[in-house]
């Protein structure tokens, strides 16, 4: 576990947080602007897919409250892990309800599976959705985020990061239900969004009443880094 640099990974108390990788090797999903891949690539990581147990157990040696982004470096929700596995991981959680989880997928339809039961309930965790455009598969992907799991009332948030189409081409409502919204650009290569895709979204997340957070990278006039309520510094 290390503390990390990401902008919108904030403590209670303002510090940065964590993240949180128990599963180690090389992700399968292979995007190609995964900057996991190229860290692996460039320091010759052991690409091996494995349970790491010292890095599982590292969030129940923390004393305070924190901040948690699991899965920074690798899609948890990938679907090739057995259940014993991933009830390895929820089990932590579960013990550790004075830390806040962000788990972020391009796989948002496994929350559901993995979530809907007992004695898993995601009070401490917020499910997250990564839509870098507006192709089919990221409609569906934020489409799917929206109505997951009702009876449980999860807190949900989504990553327009890197930001590489229109996510809200022709809809003013399609935030409705989603408590927070991450944009970024594209690094190594940068590669900034269209300003249009990012009024876009800042429109239809104000009409919602949507938090924004704007990442470092995103070269906009006005820098905007709100945080939910519940989540990142305590005002």
């Amino acid at each position: 576990m290390n503390r990390t640099k990401i902008e919108w990974v904030k403590n209670p108390d303002g510090t940065q947080g964590f993240t949180w990788n128990p599963i180690k090797g090389l992700c399968p999903m292979g995007c190609s602007y995964c900057y996991a891949r190229k860290m692996y690539k460039r320091f010759k990581w052991d690409p091996t897919i494995r349970l790491d147990r010292k890095e599982l157990d590292a969030p129940l040696c923390l004393k305070t409250s924190s901040t948690i982004f699991a899965g920074s470096m690798f899609e948890l929700f990938w679907g090739g892990f057995s259940s014993r596995r991933m009830d390895a991981i929820f089990n932590v959680v579960q013990e550790t309800q004075q830390h806040t989880y962000l788990f972020l997928s391009k796989n948002p339809w496994r929350y559901s599976e993995l979530f809907l039961f007992d004695p898993f309930s995601p009070k401490n965790c917020w499910l997250g959705a990564s839509v870098t455009s507006g192709d089919d598969k990221d409609r569906q992907r934020l489409n799917y985020l929206r109505v997951l799991n009702p009876n449980l009332k999860p807190k949900r948030f989504v990553s327009f990061e890197p930001l590489l189409g229109d996510p809200l081409h022709g809809v003013d409502d399609d935030l409705l239900g989603i408590d927070w919204v991450i944009i970024g650009a594209q690094t190594q290569p940068e590669r900034q969004p269209e300003e249009e895709w990012v009024q876009k979204i800042l429109e239809v997340a104000s009409k919602t009443g949507t938090p924004v957070f704007m990442k470092d990278n995103l070269k906009w006039p006005i820098k905007i880094q709100q945080f939910p309520k519940g989540l990142g510094p305590k005002v």
